[in-house]
């Protein structure tokens, strides 16, 4: 076929495009990039709260786990004085916030709690003292992981020994975060510290 009659024949296949549908070629050149563009949207927008421990240091992600506006977790330690051990019962209530709901000691003396605060209930029971009433909510909690301590967080059924996350020493981050399904699988995080 000449130039001359490939020309003319483009030209006649020119003015059928432009009636009825659209051919599918075009569709997706048109459409693809939009729908890849929502999908990617969709996984890099934040929508999951997480539970997270980072290091002060540099900020790096050391455990991280899903948890839902309600949900509870408890640091649990070994007094440094007494040597008893200590719960601290938290309440997530969104991202960036959960409130100290509850603390239980399991013995009496020097740095434990004796009188009840504005707003506290102490109550003795089972050989342990309960204290709830707390007014206090975090954005993050600053934890150093004892030598001594044995500190632990408690999710659900799992405890979860910190030294086990980081080394006896090392400062921590504890707070909620919402995250993008693609920040969590690949680790990112910002930086936690000052």
């Amino acid at each position: 076929m000449t130039y001359w009659a490939r020309k003319g024949r483009a030209e006649k296949d020119k003015g059928k495009a432009g009636r009825g549908f659209l051919p599918l070629g075009r569709i997706i050149v048109l459409a693809g990039p939009a729908l890849v563009a929502a999908f990617v949207a969709a996984l890099l927008v934040p929508w999951g709260l997480y539970l997270e421990i980072s290091l002060y240091s540099n900020g790096s992600i050391v455990f991280s786990r899903r948890v839902s506006p309600g949900d509870q977790f408890t640091i649990q330690f070994i007094h440094s004085v007494m040597k008893t051990p200590v719960s601290e019962i938290f309440r997530i209530d969104g991202p960036e916030n959960f409130d100290l709901v509850e603390s239980i000691y399991y013995s009496f003396g020097a740095g434990l709690p004796s009188e009840e605060l504005e707003g506290q209930e102490i109550v003795l029971e089972d050989g342990h003292l309960r204290i709830t009433g707390f007014r206090r909510s975090f954005r993050r909690l600053l934890l150093a992981i004892g030598r001594v301590a044995r500190h632990h967080i408690v999710i659900g059924k799992e405890s979860i020994p910190l030294a086990s996350l980081a080394a006896p020493g090392t400062s921590i981050v504890i707070q909620v975060r919402r995250r993008s399904p693609v920040a969590v699988l690949l680790g990112l995080a910002g930086r936690a510290g000052p």
